[in-house]
């Protein structure tokens, strides 16, 4: 269990905002989108599915995976390409690429960071890693791997991170997208724009959690 604070959790201050960053998280995934704090019929099979797709099948796996993804995440990848190409020229970027990508996940890494290289918010796709934390929090607690208690800590701490990270929802949502083509499961370029409607709705929701989030949650 997280906390480090070792504050009183008040869930009621957080849950209002489970949905919005959980809902980022259906960007480039074939699943319906749930309310995860919500019961709902026959959700679980598919939820199992997108949990699988981590490789998170019981308890310590998703400790694990949590506790990744909090200190290491898929944001330390991304961030040590992005310093080795912001070095380089332009033709020296390109060709390094093509010379040091030894499969085509890496080729479609190193080209999202290429191209985005410019265009990142402060926080990066911190974003990613975080709303991933949230939904496999609140995931977990529904199939039964950890206890709501636990879940509420985990969302807790995530919050603490989020609001330390970036200071606009804007900047987040453009992070979490980076970061879902950064690790799209099929290489594809296509999950902003296949969830532009998604996206447009999150962004402009009045429930905007870095602007309305509780701090003393």
């Amino acid at each position: 269990m997280m906390n480090s604070s070792n504050r009183p959790i008040r869930p009621a201050s957080l849950r209002p905002y489970v949905n919005p960053l959980t809902q980022l998280c259906y960007v480039g995934a074939d699943h319906c989108q749930y309310d995860l704090l919500n019961s709902v019929t026959n959700a679980d099979r598919q939820i199992y599915e997108m949990l699988s797709r981590w490789a998170i099948r019981d308890t310590t796996a998703l400790i694990q995976k949590m506790k990744w993804l909090m200190g290491t995440g898929t944001r330390q990848e991304f961030e040590s390409a992005h310093n080795i190409l912001t070095g380089m020229m332009g033709s020296e970027r390109r060709g390094y690429i093509e010379t040091s990508s030894e499969s085509d996940r890496e080729r479609h890494r190193l080209t999202v960071v290429h191209y985005y290289m410019r265009r990142m918010p402060p926080g990066g796709i911190k974003a990613y890693d975080y709303s991933w934390i949230v939904f496999l929090s609140c995931a977990g607690h529904k199939l039964g791997f950890i206890t709501e208690s636990e879940m509420w800590y985990y969302i807790s701490d995530t919050v603490d991170l989020i609001q330390g990270s970036y200071i606009s929802w804007k900047d987040y949502i453009i992070g979490y997208s980076i970061g879902a083509v950064y690790n799209a499961a099929d290489l594809s370029w296509n999950c902003i724009s296949d969830h532009k409607a998604l996206l447009a709705r999150l962004l402009n929701s009045s429930a905007n959690p870095l602007n309305s989030i509780d701090k003393k949650h």
